[in-house]
């Protein structure tokens, strides 16, 4: 039988927290965000929780649930909703290149604030006392923006500075993982001065968080010591770009992402994410994404080229923005058709499409799982072949029960 958490402990217990940090602003007298012994954010209960509060916690959870009063149903299962979709970049080349795709977020974004559409981003960045973490960061002109454009493939909570901003902005635009969005939408709907400041959402596709040992994996591989570290990037200056280190003596050394993501930071990833059906920001006003080449295999090409932005349009809101966005000359954007999006994010299609061989192999060893629509997932799970179902039940058995011997 399928089960669900009925309390925050149980949430933990099943390996099924994000690390998004919603519990903790929510409640932050008696939790508190911090990173685990496996380099994970989790959030740490320090008094007893109320049944009231175990209630509302479990309201805006996203690993519990990733359906929101905002939620729309769509007739594409597998992307979700989506009104018009682009390949695009930024018509500032230097952004472009600098940026770990075309650029698109951050030229949304810059655009937000110089118009005055916004009067603060919240997003993430490097942690000025830790090169190796992130922290939130509440960008209040475009130039704060761009100095932290970039992927960050560590824990990354920017929900932390929520309700800062709220307290000290009007407007504001949240970017975050598609978890990260999920929470937010669902906080609104409990808070009417957070649902009434939010202008928007933006969301990045995530294929899921790594671990900071994941981080210190790559250091390890470019023989580079923790402590060493003054500046870390994990891409960009150029498409993909290369992960990259500085030393406080000045040594530099970079490895391909190919490399970083595809063999050192992906075999970190946090259990949640596996499980995952939401990988694309479907409760987002807009997503962007990597919109990847394919090579001559059908598989994406990590060549280095000239970045370009996968962009998804999710909502009527949306649309207006990057339509403003588009004529200010922020973007150059070229329509593409859904059906090109599989080929660009080959992994998000195949882990939405498996998800429920993932969740029979919890509910086999008796774990709970996320309250998911079963029904959505079984008509994509006909989509794949019994031999890939197959595959990916036995592999989430065996990590599942790893985790339980720990």
């Amino acid at each position: 039988m399928l089960k669900s958490c009925e309390t925050l402990k149980s949430v933990l217990e099943n390996n099924l927290c994000v690390g998004c940090g919603a519990c903790s602003v929510t409640t932050p007298e008696k939790i508190k965000l911090n990173l685990n012994s496996e380099g994970y954010l989790r959030p740490f209960i320090k008094e007893e929780l109320t049944e009231q509060e175990e209630s509302n916690i479990l309201k805006i959870c996203p690993g519990v649930s990733v359906d929101s009063a905002f939620y729309q149903q769509s007739k594409d299962k597998l992307w979700g909703p989506i009104i018009n979709s682009f390949v695009g970049w930024s018509s500032n080349d230097e952004l472009r290149h600098k940026a770990s795709s075309g650029g698109a977020i951050t030229s949304i974004a810059t655009s937000l604030l110089s118009q005055g559409e916004v009067d603060a981003v919240l997003h993430t960045g490097v942690d000025t006392s830790d090169p190796l973490k992130n922290r939130y960061q509440i960008s209040t002109n475009p130039e704060d923006v761009m100095k932290h454009a970039g992927s960050r493939y560590a824990p990354a909570a920017p929900l932390e500075g929520l309700f800062e901003a709220i307290k000290n902005y009007k407007r504001i635009a949240f970017i975050g993982k598609p978890c990260d969005v999920v929470a937010v939408r669902k906080i609104c709907e409990i808070d009417e001065e957070v649902r009434e400041k939010i202008h928007c959402c933006i969301s990045f596709m995530c294929a899921g968080v790594p671990s900071l040992k994941g981080t210190h994996a790559v250091l390890k591989a470019l023989e580079v010591d923790v402590e060493d570290v003054k500046w870390f990037q994990y891409r960009g200056d150029g498409w993909p770009g290369q992960a990259k280190v500085t030393t406080h003596e000045d040594l530099s050394r970079g490895m391909s992402y190919d490399n970083s993501w595809g063999k050192i930071l992906n075999r970190h990833l946090q259990f949640r994410c596996k499980i995952c059906i939401d990988g694309t920001g479907e409760s987002a006003d807009i997503t962007c994404a990597d919109a990847w080449h394919g090579d001559t295999n059908g598989y994406p090409s990590f060549d280095e080229q000239q970045g370009r932005s996968l962009i998804l349009i999710r909502t009527e809101h949306g649309r207006n923005i990057l339509n403003r966005v588009i004529n200010n000359d922020s973007l150059v954007v070229e329509p593409i058709d859904v059906t090109e999006l599989q080929k660009m994010q080959p992994y998000q299609a195949s882990r939405k499409s498996l998800a429920l061989s993932r969740l029979l192999a919890l509910a086999t060893i008796n774990m709970r799982i996320p309250k998911y629509n079963l029904k959505m997932l079984l008509s994509l799970s006909k989509k794949s072949s019994l031999k890939e179902n197959v595959k990916s039940y036995l592999g989430t058995l065996t990590r599942a029960l790893k985790l339980r011997k720990l």
